[in-house]
């Protein structure tokens, strides 16, 4: 129950948020209430823009706190669960990247690999730079390798890819909003 963080949103006290529910209201009311009442510490166990929590959660997360440590979680299948920690700052102003390019990880991840989750590349150069590490991936979850030209032509193809929190993905998610 959100409300009944109060007494608990301190500074001696941290928000733990461990694989909240997808598209679930919990993370994002649990979230607020606690900045509500002066939180400054969460937590949170989850796959950051996939299977956990909502964009919501994230946007609010990202606006108001800082990200400090960020730590793969051992996996189950091909999640990309990490252990965050995050840190209330007011002087936030810019949104904090998750995940990171699997090659470069100098750049945020714009698409996550359908078929290893915890794999995301800025570009098409990062995701062909990368097969030797990626062919590693399949093999641990069984997928038969590939010739470099299939991998090649399977870069941004929609059943193997999720675009993640790019400008070209909030526009098309306008245009579909704005037609219902």
């Amino acid at each position: 129950n959100p409300s009944g963080l109060q007494k608990f949103a301190h500074d001696k006290f941290s928000l733990l948020l461990c694989y909240p529910p997808p598209q679930s209201p919990m993370a994002v009311e649990t979230l607020k209430s606690y900045l509500d009442h002066g939180g400054e510490c969460v937590i949170h166990i989850g796959e950051w823009k996939g299977l956990t929590g909502s964009s919501e959660f994230e946007s609010l997360l990202q606006s108001n706190m800082k990200l400090v440590f960020c730590v793969p979680c051992l996996s189950w299948g091909t999640d990309a669960s990490h252990a965050t920690i995050w840190i209330k700052d007011s002087r936030v102003s810019s949104k904090n990247s998750l995940p990171m390019c699997s090659s470069c990880e100098r750049s945020p991840a714009t698409n996550r690999y359908r078929l290893v989750r915890s794999l995301g590349y800025c570009g098409k150069h990062c995701f062909l730079e990368h097969r030797a590490q990626r062919q590693h991936h399949h093999l641990m979850v069984l997928i038969p390798k590939q010739s470099i030209a299939e991998e090649a032509r399977s870069f941004g193809d929609k059943h193997i890819w999720n675009t993640l929190n790019t400008k070209e993905g909030k526009k098309k998610g306008k245009k579909r909003k704005n037609k219902h």
